[in-house]
């Protein structure tokens, strides 16, 4: 097998459970010409809805970690950040792809984090001084606190449970 010259590169675009999942994929047996895969989500952290669907009744137990195709394994979205073939890119967006099968350019927009994840140790000093609300949202749907039940968080808030990276993120947008 001819190796290019440099060493190629994959683009997975969503870092929910699909996209770690053919991320994992691509590193483990996809990609056995060694190529770097890189994770691109643009929320602040990886994992997408992953965060809501963890839990497993009735044992309370992690039961999406199966996912992966190796086992036993980290959480999906640690394996993530430790895999030495997978590049995580949180706050990044894709903002162009041209060429054709084989020889794509990807442009990507890699947002501000606002919160240094290497000096954030997730004490939460930072959310009790802030005083701007943020809405309560799932799945894109703003949901009133009548029906949440718990007090709005605010515009910095925290990783979601095993979140990648582990540190505080502000929602630009407020």
């Amino acid at each position: 097998m001819n190796l290019p010259e440099h060493k190629p590169k994959v683009l997975v675009v969503g870092a929910g459970l699909a996209g770690m999942t053919a991320t994992h994929h691509l590193a483990e047996w996809g990609a056995p010409w060694e190529a770097e895969i890189i994770l691109v989500d643009r929320a602040p952290h990886l994992g997408g809805a992953f965060g809501l669907l963890d839990h497993t009744y009735t044992t309370d137990s992690c039961g999406l970690c199966i996912a992966l195709p190796r086992q036993p394994s980290y959480c999906p979205t640690i394996a993530c950040e430790r895999h030495p073939g997978i590049t995580p890119l949180p706050s990044t967006t894709l903002t162009a792809l041209e060429g054709n099968v084989g020889h794509f350019v990807a442009t990507l927009r890699q947002g501000p984090h606002y919160v240094d994840p290497d000096r954030c140790d997730c004490c939460g000093l930072c959310a009790t001084v802030c005083p701007v609300p943020r809405p309560l949202s799932r799945w894109g749907r703003t949901l009133s606190q009548a029906d949440k039940g718990t007090p709005p968080e605010v515009a910095i808030y925290p990783p979601p449970p095993r979140g990648v990276p582990l540190a505080y993120a502000i929602d630009p947008g407020l």
